[in-house]
């Protein structure tokens, strides 16, 4: 059974439960935990008893650590902070064998079984995810301020070379975690793992990770399919990244 985490607030609980109703269509075994990080969401969702997902008060997931972290971050920064925490937290409390973290305003096409299959059977035990940006100096001076990887989905594998690499990503955001430019959060830290671990693997789907940004590189066929207008490679949408989606009115 896959296993997903993700975080957000009543602000973003439109597009949480988006991105479930996505998960259903899609899949029939898997598992959502969600932490909850204000008290209205924390409500609504317990109140709404939804079969795959599976609710986390901050109340139940911070400790004394992240009660002083918050303290000291905006709400932004925090949530970022959260990220490993959050991976490692279910880990440690429901003991599942792999846990990939999705962003929350992402929205699933096709099942994502075949991202984490290309994981195992790369041998490794972590997945990270590229932006894409391009090859022109603007995309370079957009990785230089973002990252080359996206935090959006990211699978890690709860054995050692997993563990090791999330407690180093764990301890690294709660001891800076900020939006200051050029330092993009948890994002950046990211940015040297396929080089200093061997267990690192580079999502090569192409249908995974579309987004804004790299948008531009592809012609949406029918049925689903994507081109890359550059290879001339089909692949199925899997997931898109609806990100800083808004409401006009």
């Amino acid at each position: 059974m896959l296993t997903f985490c993700t975080l957000f607030d009543s602000n973003y609980l439109d597009k949480g439960l988006v991105l479930y109703e996505s998960m259903e269509k899609v899949m029939s075994e898997y598992k959502l935990y969600v932490l909850a990080m204000d008290e209205k969401c924390n409500a609504i969702l317990r109140t709404m008893k939804l079969p795959h997902m599976v609710v986390i008060s901050t109340e139940e997931f911070e400790d004394k650590e992240l009660l002083e972290i918050k303290r000291q971050r905006t709400r932004a920064e925090y949530c970022w902070t959260c990220t490993a925490s959050l991976i490692a937290y279910v880990f440690e409390t429901y003991q599942e064998a792999f846990c990939t973290y999705i962003d929350s305003d992402l929205f699933f096409y096709k099942n994502p079984q075949i991202l984490i299959e290309e994981m195992c059977n790369s041998g490794c035990s972590v997945q990270i995810v590229k932006h894409g940006f391009g090859n022109d100096w603007c995309a370079k001076e957009k990785e230089r301020r973002a990252g080359k990887y996206c935090v959006e989905f990211n699978t890690f594998k709860n054995d050692i070379y997993g563990r090791e690499i999330l407690d180093v990503w764990n301890r690294q955001c709660r001891n800076h975690c900020s939006m200051a430019p050029g330092e993009m959060g948890d994002q950046k830290y990211l940015s040297d793992w396929a080089q200093k671990y061997d267990k690192v693997h580079v999502l090569q789907h192409q249908g995974a990770g579309v987004a804004p940004w790299n948008l531009f590189r592809f012609k949406q066929l029918k049925n689903g399919k994507l081109l890359d207008k550059k290879t001339q490679h089909k692949s199925d949408l899997i997931f898109y990244h609806f990100h800083h989606l808004e409401y006009i009115d």
